[in-house]
């Protein structure tokens, strides 16, 4: 940013006033560090579609503060979700595990499509292991065992192939 700085006159709607005298940006107060807020946040946006690392993090970001959300509503409740958890852990590994520079090689696609398979197969996994249990911690206890009914016989051809078998 340069030194010299330039006044500036906006016309609001009233709606428009209320919402940005309400909104609370990093500790800004006057109506002119808001003004400066939303610049900022301009910029951060406008920057997020050139690099894959900064969409990775501006996602990281927002999963943190959803995360925090539900986890809030179930400490309210007392409730827990084991496969929400796992999402909130994983949603971030596989955005990291994507091609995080451009352009990027062929190469780096295989190694990105490995670790997708790896956190994909764990995510699953860690479902198969939930359904062992009857009572397992989610919101919905019949949840994952009917998922699991429902793609049983789909789950029967798999492990029936000749190339599945001999692993």
């Amino acid at each position: 940013m340069s030194e010299k700085s330039h006044a500036i006159s906006v016309r609001l709607s009233q709606d428009d006033y209320e919402f940005l005298s309400s909104c609370d940006w990093n500790g800004a107060s006057t109506l002119s560090e808001k003004i400066r807020e939303l610049v900022a946040l301009a910029r951060k946006q406008a920057g997020l579609g050139k690099s894959p690392a900064a969409l990775s993090g501006s996602f990281a970001e927002g999963i943190h503060v959803l995360m925090g959300d539900v986890h809030q509503i179930e400490r309210d409740h007392g409730t827990h979700s084991d496969v929400m958890q796992n999402m909130f852990l994983l949603l971030p590994q596989l955005i990291s595990a994507l091609p995080q520079k451009t352009p990027f090689e062929c190469e780096e696609l295989s190694r990105s499509e490995k670790d997708l398979v790896n956190l994909m197969f764990r995510f699953f996994s860690g479902l198969m292991r939930l359904a062992l249990t009857e009572q397992a911690p989610y919101y919905d206890p019949a949840l994952i065992v009917n998922q699991f009914k429902a793609i049983k016989p789909t789950l029967d051809t798999l492990l029936s192939l000749p190339h599945i078998k001999s692993v």
